[in-house]
């Protein structure tokens, strides 16, 4: 059985196929509005015929119906995943488990999945997230960062003098001091996700007294990834990896 999974992020919807044995080494990804311009087709043309869609959305009810709508000619009904109150040998931290993110969810029983030990799962994306697991697969609880670019925006929307967003260029290999502002807007905010994720896991280690492997993805991964000091593993399918785990457990 061919299926289609869909994670739906806060800026880019982005998608693979999984055939029930091989998950793939990368995915594909889109901006909304060209799922807006292009429904299904977005999708039809870049893969097989699919026999089920699995679909991981933090984007709101908007995106939902919209991919809802999108397959209806396909005579398929998309499943959306939810966070529970634990799952595939993974117990969520949260009070209100429904409220943890499901793409931080799925992370977690990503992480799992790949290693049954204690873990700092990270996503660099518009909004950066750190969540840990013990190894016994506890969730101890997370933190939620504004990615670098919604730090720049910040900059630029509530200081006067700091340029537009489009003068600020993201080099990958930036100076730690800069001279000039959209260089050193740039590196301050790259630098600030660095250091933070850094120090998050050196605290945890510290605390829970384990090695703790990091598991990065997210878009802003190709930055904030060379900079850092410690040992870690680019995990780019690890919400995918998650999803299917979720799919293949009877009990979810």
């Amino acid at each position: 059985m061919m299926k289609l999974l869909i994670d739906a992020g806060n800026t880019r919807i982005k998608w693979c196929w999984y055939d029930g044995e091989d998950l793939p080494l990368d995915y594909q990804s889109a901006e909304y509005e060209d799922l807006e311009e292009h429904g299904a087709d977005l999708f039809k043309g870049s893969g097989p015929d699919t026999d089920d869609i699995l679909v991981c959305n933090v984007a709101g009810d908007d995106v939902r119906q919209a991919i809802i709508d999108c397959f209806a000619d396909w005579e398929l009904t998309p499943r959306f995943f939810a966070s529970k109150p634990a799952a595939c040998g993974v117990t969520n931290a949260y009070t209100q488990p429904e409220q943890l993110g499901v793409d931080r969810w799925m992370s977690l029983l990503g992480a799992w999945t790949i290693r049954q030990e204690a873990a700092c799962v990270v996503d660099c994306g518009t909004a950066v997230t750190i969540d840990v697991l013990d190894d016994q697969g506890q969730h101890l609880g997370g933190m939620i960062i504004p990615g670098m670019e919604m730090m720049q925006d910040s900059l630029i929307n509530q200081t006067d003098g700091i340029l537009a967003a489009e003068d600020i260029e993201q080099d990958e290999s930036p100076s730690l001091l800069a001279r000039d502002t959209g260089s050193a807007v740039a590196a301050g905010t790259l630098y600030a996700l660095v250091a933070l994720i850094e120090r998050v896991r050196e605290d945890i280690e510290k605390e829970l007294d384990v090695d703790l492997p990091l598991y990065l993805s997210g878009g802003d991964v190709d930055l904030v990834e060379p900079l850092l000091g410690c040992e870690r593993s680019y995990e780019p399918m690890i919400v995918f990896q998650g999803m299917i785990t979720a799919d293949e457990d009877p009990d979810y």
